[in-house]
């Protein structure tokens, strides 16, 4: 009954702030312990849903939780408790949200907030509640979009998320969250507009988004899409991307598209040798360009080598002999998992004594690291 399905929100409600001590307290560094509250944190919501609580009993514990809970790591989203909630409960939530917002005072000046970062040593106190104050800002900022999200308001996403318009993440949240409530065709605009904002990262990020909404719903107009984003942010993740898009058009853009990416070579000789796999390409391209990137040169190896083994030797052994250059327990490791490589290919190409000789070499040149001479004797080398 009712009273049976709403003791398991009681008992949460009721539960001390623990877990907030272990999140404060345990090593998160992987994330781990975070992902296991959010798990949490969407069965809650999924709970809600399916077994709805008292609507007072629900906004009382998300104010709670967000705002007196003693923690400031999670925030509850009303579009996920909203079916919970109904209309009713919504705007009893927005009423509660108003509430705390009156208790904030107006933001401060960017000159004030440098001021007061700086009391964190002469006034811990003051600190602490400017920093209190900032974050019950950002959450209420947080809810203002999540609502605006909830009751599917086109115009108060465009308000709530795209603010002045004058940064490309913010045009880009703005087309996910109308994407979020189907309006497509004013969520590929909004991410278009971040794209050509901003040369940054975060322009590429609304270009890529941008891409992903018209391959999903507008795939007649990707690759005009793909080359823009390409042309604007020439890598070997985009040039992939473009890559996939066009299909039987690639041969009539190639050309263009290794031209321009030659100009930054570890893209250039990743794209030749991970998307269109031409080894031989790659191989003769990484030393006209002076390629720097060297687990670039140990796939290239790897791959060239069977092919021409004896062409590869000279460039693992400058690996190996660049790799000592510094005393680390780790590039002894890697100069003993590369002379095993240069072993095998020396084998392969007839000229096995070239890994003998290169072994005399750095038994002699590293005649003072007994560490790496150890790793070398372990080896049987």
């Amino acid at each position: 009954g009712p009273r049976r399905r709403e003791g398991w929100f009681a008992r949460w409600c009721k539960k001390p702030s623990t877990p907030w001590g272990v999140l404060r307290h345990a090593d998160d560094s992987n994330g781990s312990i975070g992902d296991v509250f959010g798990h949490l944190l969407n069965l809650h919501a999924r709970l809600c849903r399916e077994a709805p609580p008292a609507t007072a009993q629900l906004v009382k514990w998300m104010i709670r939780f967000q705002f007196g809970d003693g923690q400031d790591f999670f925030m509850p989203d009303p579009v996920d408790y909203a079916p919970a909630l109904g209309p009713k409960g919504l705007a009893k939530y927005q009423a509660g949200l108003d509430k705390v917002a009156e208790t904030i005072p107006a933001e401060t000046a960017p000159e004030e907030k440098r001021a007061a970062l700086k009391l964190q040593s002469e006034d811990p106190g003051t600190w602490e509640r400017v920093a209190r104050h900032n974050h019950a800002r950002f959450v209420l900022h947080f809810n203002a979009e999540r609502l605006a999200v909830a009751h599917r308001d086109t115009e108060r996403i465009i308000g709530t998320h795209a603010g002045d318009q004058s940064r490309s993440y913010k045009l880009h949240n703005t087309a996910k969250a109308l994407a979020e409530i189907a309006e497509t065709e004013l969520a590929i605009e909004w991410a278009k507009r971040g794209a050509l904002l901003e040369e940054g990262h975060q322009g590429e990020a609304a270009g890529e988004y941008w891409c992903q909404l018209l391959h999903e719903h507008r795939v007649e107009v990707e690759l005009d899409a793909r080359r823009t984003v390409f042309e604007r942010w020439p890598s070997a993740v985009n040039a992939t991307r473009l890559h996939g898009a066009a299909a039987e058009a690639w041969p009539s853009m190639q050309t263009q598209v290794l031209t321009t990416l030659s100009q930054r070579p570890d893209d250039y000789i990743e794209f030749l040798l991970v998307t269109l796999q031409d080894v031989p390409l790659a191989w003769t391209e990484a030393h006209r360009v002076d390629l720097g990137r060297v687990d670039l040169w140990d796939r290239l190896i790897a791959t060239h080598g069977v092919h021409d083994p004896a062409a590869v030797l000279p460039v693992l052994e400058g690996l190996i002999e660049g790799g000592l250059t510094v005393a680390d327990v780790r590039n002894d490791k890697m100069a003993v998992s590369r002379l095993s490589k240069h072993r095998a290919i020396a084998t392969a190409a007839g000229h096995p004594e070239a890994t003998a000789a290169l072994l005399a070499s750095l038994r002699e040149s590293n005649s003072n690291r007994p560490r790496l001479l150890r790793e070398l004797d372990r080896l049987k080398f």
